[in-house]
């Protein structure tokens, strides 16, 4: 903005520059091409629009526009032509338009205008005109700040530049850089009307041939249209000249649009006789924006209309409940992010709005967002510590962790046998990872009696559960510690039966290990509890 700013101050300055203080002026020719085309994806012939809707969306027109005696040298007194005087009596430009949009405000365009054919008078001296003749490129920019298309109204900045490839020779440049500034106001009106209005100023060089004079000048432009047919058809009226000299054209036309081509067929005629204001101007075009789609307004480019888009701001996707229809999914998972409890991450639909759009990497049916071991297969727990985990047991860097307690006789190290499918899981475990060199077995308990009894009752169950996995599950002994702590490392509070139980345990912790595997990577910061 700030450089588009800075554009706009320069050419300004030296639009205001006394006439003595700016360059000499050209005798000879000039650019005579006055119809300047609007950019690929506008909606007018001649009038630009304000807004810019998309992002990375591009277009390209091709126009053809024929102009009747565009270029005549009238005597002021008589107000005829002179003799010899039309230097241009027909002449049929082509110009292909392209344009690239950036972030919903910003549009570039670019413009190659050639002469495909012109002919006229030859002045005394001076070269045959060339039938065919490249003329100035231009290049340009808009910066949309108020508004879009769809509202009532829209302001926006323009800033074109015409870099001098063409021969002022051949009336198609001006042999140096022009620039066109401009102020744009344009909307719609219910849904039947389109208006667009611009004012700006156009800097060049002073140029004066015969009685022809031609030089900087506040350019003034406006359009107004019908839309019909579901807004295929436009039909409207427009107005464009400038003040130094005095002049004006008024093409009438009408635009097609079917899918994102339109076709647009128009013509008008000169108010004024000044240079470039043709006696009568054909115009032609074909306008491609795959980005847009005609006969529905579609303001963020998704191809679902504004009608029954739920979110008119975002490119969305389709789905079948109106609330979300049209609404962004950055997954790419079909599930909407307004309904998405994992937005940045690829899951499923369950029906469950906590869980909907979640992953399930390990497929038990309990989503990474709950799941406390998102890489292995489990099952449904209350506790969200075991929620998901293996019914017995899994391996992590330090320890196997143990899904159910050890259960013993009360009061005694004896082993139940309930607990022996537990305990062959751990074996198995162990069989599997013989880079496990050494497995600590921890016997706990809760401060519930003396502290010599807890000491030695932790130790005794450290020791049956050692000699069981040696025994029964085939493990060397010199892979095997047994410790017991007795209630010196609680993991709950002891003034609670939940407590106590949690603090009654064996654990297995590693300490020593070959090749210690790398952990389940942890949940990313939108998997967690709150953490979208």
């Amino acid at each position: 903005m700030r450089l588009f700013c800075s554009l706009i101050l320069c050419l300004t300055t030296l639009l205001l520059l006394p006439a003595n203080a700016r360059a000499q002026s050209f005798v000879g020719g000039f650019m005579a091409q006055n119809h300047d085309t609007t950019y690929a994806g506008d909606r007018f012939f001649s009038t630009p629009s304000a807004s810019v809707d998309g992002h990375l969306d591009f277009a390209v027109k091709l126009s053809l526009d024929y102009g009747h005696r565009p270029l005549r040298i009238i005597d002021k007194q008589t107000g005829e032509v002179v003799p010899n005087g039309v230097l241009l009596r027909n002449q049929l430009y082509m110009n292909l338009d392209a344009s690239f949009t950036l972030y919903e405000h910003i549009k570039i365009a670019v413009g190659l205008p050639v002469a495909v054919y012109q002919s006229g008078e030859r002045m005394s001296g001076s070269q045959a005109l060339k039938t065919t003749a490249f003329s100035d490129i231009r290049a340009g920019v808009r910066v949309a700040f108020l508004g879009t298309e769809k509202d009532g109204f829209s302001l926006g900045l323009q800033a074109d530049v015409w870099f001098p490839v063409g021969s002022r020779e051949n009336f198609a440049g001006d042999d140096d850089f022009c620039g066109h500034p401009r102020l744009i106001l344009s909307g719609l009106v219910g849904d039947h009307f389109a208006y667009s209005a611009a004012v700006g100023a156009m800097i060049r060089r002073h140029h004066l041939l015969r009685l022809v004079e031609v030089g900087s000048a506040v350019t003034y432009s406006a359009a107004a249209a019908y839309l019909g047919f579901d807004k295929r058809l436009q039909i409207g009226l427009e107005f464009f000249g400038s003040t130094t000299p005095s002049s004006g054209n008024s093409p009438i036309g009408a635009r097609m649009c079917l899918s994102s081509v339109t076709f647009g067929l128009g013509v008008g005629t000169a108010l004024t006789d000044a240079p470039g204001a043709a006696v009568f101007r054909g115009l032609a075009n074909v306008d491609w924006s795959p980005g847009r789609t005609c006969g529905v307004t579609d303001s963020d480019g998704d191809g679902i209309p504004d009608k029954s888009d739920a979110c008119l701001a975002e490119r969305g996707i389709e789905t079948d409940n109106p609330k979300t229809h049209g609404c962004s999914d950055r997954d790419g998972d079909g599930i909407p992010d307004m309904v998405d409890a994992c937005p940045e991450e690829a899951g499923v639909y369950r029906g469950d709005p906590r869980t909907d759009g979640c992953p399930d990497t390990d497929g038990d049916g309990i989503v990474g967002k709950f799941d406390a071991c998102p890489e292995e297969k489990g099952h449904y727990s209350e506790d969200p510590r075991k929620n998901g985990c293996p019914a017995l047991a899994v391996l992590r860097k330090k320890s196997v962790v143990i899904l159910k307690q050890v259960q013993f006789d009360f009061g005694k190290a004896t082993i139940r046998p309930v607990s022996n499918k537990l305990l062959a899981k751990v074996a198995q475990i162990l069989e599997d990872y013989p880079e496990i060199q050494l497995l600590a077995v921890d016997g706990h308990t809760d401060n519930c009696g003396s502290h010599a009894i807890n000491m030695k009752l932790s130790q005794n169950r450290a020791d049956a559960v050692r000699g069981w996995l040696v025994k029964e599950g085939k493990i060397a002994p010199s892979r095997r510690l047994a410790n017991g702590y007795g209630p010196g490392r609680p993991i709950g509070t002891n003034t609670t039966d939940e407590g106590c139980q949690a603090n009654r345990r064996v654990e297995f912790n590693l300490v020593s290990r070959a090749e210690q595997a790398e952990e389940a990577p942890a949940a990313q910061p939108w998997l967690r509890e709150g953490g979208r």
